[in-house]
C-alpha cells in the first residue's frame, strides 16, 4: 500500500518517485519531501497521532481522477450503474453498495468507472460545510462516474475507514476551507488531494471502521452498515467492464 511505502521510504528501505509526497518525523518535527525538496509542515499538522500511524496527503495515497459528464437526460431505467454528484448528498451515506441510477452501456464504456474499494468525492455542492462529501464505492459491478465527482483509486487503505475519515469534522473543515464559491460551491481535485489524512496500520483501520460502523448503525444514521476489512475483488467481464463475471 502507498502509506506502507511511505513508512519504508522514511526508514530508507524503499524509494518513491521524485514527485510523490512523503511525510515523516525528525527531531519531533514533521517534514514533507516533495520533488526532492524537504520542508517543515508542523503548522499544518492538525492533531497528534500514535507513533504507529503516519500522515499522508490524500492525493498521494493513490490515483485521483475526475468523472465524466453524465447529463440528466442520459439516465436510463436499465443499463450500466452510474453515480451522479447530486446523489452523493441525497441518496448515499458513507458507502455505495448499489448504484441508484443507470446509463446506456455505450455511454458507460466512454466514462470513468469506479470499482469496489474506490472512494468518490463530490466536487460541487450548495454549502462549504458539505462540499467534498465522500463515499466508498462497494458495488459488485463497476459504476460510471458523473462529472463533478472525483475518484480515488489504488489507495490500498480500508475503504470504509478512509470514507469515515474524510467525513470527520476535521476533514470537513479542511475541505470547506479549500472550497470556492458561495451560491454554488466548488472544490478542485488538486485541492482535495492536499488534505492531510491520518493513516493507521491496515488492521487498525479495519477495527476503527468496524467500531464507527457499529456506532452509526446503533444510532440509525446513514453509513452505519457493516464495514469491510478490505474491498471485494474486482469482477471483470470480457463483454463489459461493469458486469460481474
Amino acid at each position: 500500500m502507498r502509506a506502507e511505502k511511505n513508512a519504508l521510504a522514511r526508514a530508507g528501505k524503499s524509494k518513491k518517485g521524485n514527485n510523490d509526497s512523503v511525510i515523516f518525523r525528525r527531531d519531533n518535527s514533521h517534514y514533507e519531501k516533495l520533488g526532492g525538496t524537504e520542508r517543515l509542515i508542523d503548522g499544518e499538522i492538525p492533531f497528534e497521532i500514535p507513533e504507529s500511524w503516519a500522515w499522508a496527503r490524500l492525493g498521494s495515497l493513490g490515483q485521483m481522477s475526475r468523472g465524466s459528464g453524465i447529463r440528466r437526460s442520459d439516465i436510463a431505467a436499465h443499463g450500466a450503474p452510474c453515480v451522479r454528484y447530486g446523489e452523493m448528498y441525497t441518496t448515499y451515506g458513507a458507502a455505495i453498495r448499489e448504484a441508484a441510477s443507470f446509463v446506456d452501456e455505450g455511454l458507460a464504456l466512454r466514462s470513468k468507472l469506479a470499482h469496489a474499494g474506490d472512494i468518490l468525492f463530490a466536487l460541487t455542492g450548495e454549502t462549504k460545510e458539505d462540499i467534498g462529501k465522500a463515499a466508498a464505492y462497494m458495488g459488485a459491478e463497476a459504476a460510471a462516474v458523473g462529472g463533478d465527482l472525483a475518484v480515488l483509486s489504488g489507495h490500498g487503505m480500508d475503504p470504509m475507514f478512509l470514507s469515515y475519515a474524510m467525513g470527520s469534522p476535521y476533514a470537513a473543515g479542511r475541505k470547506a476551507s479549500l472550497a470556492t464559491g458561495d451560491m454554488i460551491v466548488h472544490l478542485s481535485a488538486a485541492r482535495l488531494g492536499s488534505v492531510l489524512v491520518p493513516v493507521p496500520p491496515l488492521a487498525e483501520q479495519a477495527r476503527i471502521a468496524g467500531r464507527v460502523g457499529e456506532a452509526l448503525g446503533a444510532l440509525g444514521l446513514a453509513g452505519g452498515e457493516a464495514p469491510l476489512a478490505s474491498p471485494p475483488p474486482r469482477r471483470r467481464s470480457t463483454s463489459a467492464p461493469w458486469r460481474s463475471s
